[in-house]
């Protein structure tokens, strides 16, 4: 038996231009992400929420997922994977055995 190398295998899968999209303006790119909500930051309007939430929840203490959910009206894996990631990534927030924190403050309006 023998198996297949690199160079055995097409990676021409269709002619060319077959899938080619048109070609995009600048604004049009930005118009798109201005109408999904999305700010200047990456931030859509339930990473701003929760940010907001958060702000106000956590006067003095780390919050709790728990509240969190009660408070935004999502689930905790909803938060937990699709809301927490991006914001932790890009240093909004951090977790701590307590619970979340806000880490850039002056980011939160």
């Amino acid at each position: 038996m023998t198996y297949p190398t690199y160079s055995n295998y097409n990676y021409h899968y269709a002619p060319q231009g077959m899938y080619s999209l048109p070609s995009l303006e600048k604004e049009q790119v930005k118009e798109a992400i201005k109408m999904q909500g999305i700010d200047e930051n990456g931030l859509n309007p339930i990473d701003r929420d929760y940010l907001t939430a958060l702000k106000n929840l956590s006067r003095t203490s780390p919050v709790g997922i728990d509240t969190l959910c009660s408070a935004l009206s999502l689930d905790k894996s909803t938060i937990e994977q699709k809301v927490e990631p991006f914001l932790i990534q890009q240093g909004y927030i951090s977790k701590t055995r307590k619970g979340r924190v806000i880490v850039k403050k002056d980011s939160v309006r």
